[in-house]
């Protein structure tokens, strides 16, 4: 559903930005958003 959607970054932005938890957003369910939490915080350090 989300591939195709005209908002997906936009969305997937909010919640990352939003710390969303529950619920696919952007076409990322929980589990894909606290990889590339991980991963951005890798990337800082």
């Amino acid at each position: 559903m989300c591939r195709l959607c005209p908002v997906r970054l936009t969305c997937a932005i909010t919640a990352l930005a939003s710390g969303e938890r529950y619920g696919v957003w952007g076409g990322m369910d929980q589990a894909d958003r606290e990889a590339l939490g991980h991963a951005e915080a890798q990337v800082a350090a």
